[in-house]
């Protein structure tokens, strides 16, 4: 079985981070503070409580305010350079909200940020609305650089770097959501940069130091490994409160079953054959499914990989018979696939300031992306090269003397450069293509 052959090939070496302790049952484990010691292994300075002014008060008022459909259509809507005439829903939230605006810039010249999730709590119970409020308030900042300006340029700089560290941000936090959120603000700063390059909204000149400057901002990806122990110790933490001391408490299971009905429904029927079994039989299952995870998932992130963690899904129930493992276990396939996207998105956009940076420099498109000039200085180039997606190289080629620069999307087939937004994703076909810029959706 697929599952046990990951394990077995892994060995002892399966990833470098620090596993959530062993939920055996004969004393209470205490997942959250694991957690936040974790978060905050290693660093110094919490820019949690500058997020402050941004959150709702214990009432529910206050915080940033959600999109209204208007905004929401205006924010979803423009695409380059635009003005108060055009958009004014977005223009009166970004005047209404300019303290929250502000209140993020802040926060964010804070390299590192980490829940400080009160000991003894139990992860189902813990409620982050961060996400959701640094997610307003950046799309809206970057909305309000785009807005017709003196000095545009600068002004959509700035709001990438406080984009992109809000970002770092998102990533210490201790769900999976997080990394999500984490990616979209990314994502939409890569998309932001290649408008900006269409439009000749960068200076030739600045090219290579927008290249530095986004580098020393977004450190990439995160750790495969982190994610999914992360994840596991809100598993056992969940697991823990439903079953204390290894007996099932069904006041506890129909809460859970309350708790989950948005997300993960599950049944009556679900629940009472969850209670006939061991739970120890079910933690032995999750943490070979752990394993196989990050054995899946180990070395650079490839698109090809999400295979074997769909698989690692799927056989989690299929190899023990257990539904009520997969009842407290996430299927991170998704996960997995999004973050690789979002790197060779990063990294298809590194390899246009690039291109660009040495055409600046001499007046010509390099002929091959191995040719760009090394003496520009740009850090960890050779990194850029390969798509993630197909695990070979970015396509660049010279038609007509000028660039096309593309990843061959989800299906491995070079369409030539034809573009589709989400890498040819649903069996669609199709091709990403960086450049030339096609209208972002």
């Amino acid at each position: 079985m697929l599952i046990l052959k990951i394990v077995a090939l892994a060995g002892v070496a399966l990833g470098q981070a620090e596993r959530p302790p062993k939920l055996d049952f004969k004393q209470k484990i205490d997942y959250a503070s694991w957690i936040t010691a974790q978060a905050s292994k290693g660093k110094k300075s919490n820019a949690l409580p500058r997020y402050a002014p941004l959150l709702p008060k214990p009432d529910g008022t206050g915080g940033v305010p959600s999109y209204d459909e208007a905004v929401q259509s205006a924010i979803s809507g423009y695409q380059g350079i635009w003005t108060p005439s055009e958009f004014p829903e977005l223009a009166e939230y970004i005047n209404k909200n300019s303290a929250y605006l502000a209140a993020l810039e802040e926060a964010t010249q804070i390299r590192d940020c980490w829940d400080l999730i009160p000991p003894g709590t139990v992860m189902l119970d813990y409620k982050m609305p961060i996400f959701s409020c640094v997610r307003n308030a950046g799309r809206a900042r970057l909305a309000r650089a785009w807005m017709k300006q003196d000095q545009q340029a600068k002004a959509i700089q700035e709001a990438h770097r406080v984009h992109l560290r809000a970002a770092r941000h998102m990533k210490q936090h201790s769900v999976q959501i997080a990394h999500l959120v984490a990616i979209a603000l990314r994502s939409e700063v890569y998309r932001s940069i290649r408008r900006a390059a269409a439009a000749d909204i960068i200076p030739e000149e600045e090219y290579a130091s927008w290249y530095s400057a986004t580098v020393d901002d977004d450190p990439g990806a995160p750790a495969w490994d982190s994610v999914v122990v992360i994840e596991f110790a809100h598993s056992y933490s969940s697991m823990q409160s439903v079953c204390p001391g290894g007996k099932h408490d069904i006041k506890a299971w129909k809460r859970l079953q309350e708790l989950f009905k948005e997300v993960r429904p599950f049944s009556d029927e679900d629940v009472e054959d969850a209670t006939s079994r061991d739970p120890r039989d079910a933690v032995k299952a999750l943490e070979d499914y752990q394993d196989a995870l990050i054995a899946a998932g180990r070395g650079p992130y490839r698109y090809s990989n999400a295979i074997r963690i769909g698989v690692a899904w799927f056989e989690l129930e299929t190899i023990t018979g257990n539904a009520f493992a997969r009842l407290f276990a996430a299927d991170l396939t998704r996960c997995y696939q999004l973050i690789a996207r979002a790197e060779a998105d990063r990294r298809g956009t590194m390899l246009l300031l690039a291109i660009r940076a040495h055409r600046a420099k001499h007046g010509s498109w390099p002929s091959d992306l191995t040719r760009i000039d090394a003496g520009i200085e740009l850090k960890k180039l050779k990194t850029f090269l390969i798509d993630p997606i197909s695990g070979k190289r970015f396509v660049y080629k010279l038609e007509s003397g000028k660039p096309v620069l593309y990843s061959v999307g989800i299906d491995g087939d070079d369409d030539g450069g034809k573009h589709h937004p989400k890498f040819g994703e649903n069996d669609e076909g199709g091709d990403y293509v960086f450049w030339p810029v096609a209208k972002q959706r």
